[in-house]
């Protein structure tokens, strides 16, 4: 049996995301992207050596499922894990950031005036 974690509000999403995540959670997140499902040991593979403590992994997983970007599901004692936030859109916040540009919902981009 499966259950989502992590249900939010697409507003709240969008708000966190406009922040960098930071480097471990990026890192993870990368590897989830490139997976689209991944258990622990999954996740771990990806690393290069030295591999970081699973318990380091943990960590970062629980930090990303509480702020409702990564999900999951049970599978008796384990936990597969799947990026709620998709690729596209922390990439494209990421960019719209650098270059100070606003996304509006119809999905119109302008230029922001800086005075």
């Amino acid at each position: 049996m499966a259950f989502l974690c992590s249900v939010f509000v697409e507003q709240n999403l969008n708000h966190r995301i406009k922040m960098k995540l930071p480097n471990a959670e990026e890192q993870i997140m990368k590897y989830l992207w490139k997976l689209e499902k991944a258990f622990m040991k999954d996740l771990l593979n990806e690393y290069p050596s030295p591999k970081p403590a699973t318990t380091t992994v943990a960590t970062v997983l629980r930090r990303l499922v509480d702020k409702g970007i990564v999900g999951y599901s049970q599978h008796g004692k384990l936990r597969q894990y799947f990026p709620v936030l998709k690729k596209t859109e922390y990439s494209t916040s990421q960019i719209n950031k650098m270059i100070g540009t606003t996304k509006f919902p119809m999905g119109f981009v302008v230029l922001q005036q800086t005075l």
